[in-house]
């Protein structure tokens, strides 16, 4: 989807959780899915977190974490509440997605030696297989996403500071702020604005639902200007108000 403008008059038209497919809760559901050589599937929003196994072919993805090849083998935590982009190798890909809690962080990914195996395990005890991906989890150390050019490190400067000026960044790196964008959007699909708005959204998000602290601190230290500005904006991402997910949790 293509955006051109990010504040607050957009967000009424924008909400991405609208069209997001949203299991019925507690449904354990495990897909096979499979894409043809050098197919893209644009960047979109995932409500429900998931496991991604990859069991052929390799893809290339961009998420808030950064961006990352993905080969047979790897297993991959999409994050509750995500946003990414796929963009397949020469050979296609194909992968198993299976179901996994929600998860505040902003996913891993991990290797995975003895893909046949684990994949047998899943056909007959699933239960069983996800104790399996966690006992991986455990002992494995997640592999770091890659840089494959200086808009990554204009993600990872996002990433650190939620008050970030991409016309400040673009300055010091001696770039122009129009040439930051163009080159951000080609590598992550998505405006640097958009990327900072989203996760300021979602970093508030995961302070409001798994604590107590007040919501104008939030508000502040997330990069916000208000909170009524970080109403909108968690409204706009995840469907439901801050005082909304507070009652649910």
């Amino acid at each position: 989807m293509t955006v051109q403008c990010i504040g607050p008059a957009c967000w009424p038209r924008l909400r991405p959780w609208q069209a997001a497919a949203q299991p019925p809760s507690g449904e354990q559901s495990v897909s096979m899915q499979r894409v043809g050589p050098g197919a893209f599937l644009p960047r979109a929003q995932s409500v429900e977190s998931a496991l991604l196994l990859l069991v052929d072919g390799r893809i290339e993805l961009s998420s808030y974490r950064g961006r990352e090849w993905l080969e047979r083998g790897a297993l991959a935590i999409r994050p509750t509440f995500d946003c990414r982009a796929l963009r397949a190798g020469p050979g296609g890909a194909a992968w198993l997605q299976l179901p996994w809690h929600t998860d505040w962080s902003l996913g891993a990914t991990y290797g995975v030696d003895h893909v046949d195996r684990l994949l047998l395990r899943v056909g007959h005890d699933l239960a069983g297989a996800l104790a399996d991906v966690e006992a991986i989890m455990a002992h494995t150390p997640p592999r770091a996403p890659v840089r494959l050019h200086w808009v990554d490190d204009l993600k990872d400067a996002i990433l650190v500071d939620p008050h970030l000026s991409i016309s400040d960044w673009a300055r010091v790196h001696r770039v122009s702020r129009e040439g930051a964008a163009r080159a951000f959007r080609a590598a992550y699909a998505v405006s640097p604005a958009r990327f900072r708005l989203e996760l300021r959204a979602r970093r508030a998000w995961v302070r409001i639902v798994s604590g107590g602290e007040p919501l104008s601190l939030i508000a502040l230290e997330t990069g916000f200007a208000d909170q009524s500005h970080m109403t909108r904006a968690v409204g706009w991402l995840t469907g439901r108000s801050p005082s909304a997910w507070r009652k649910r949790h």
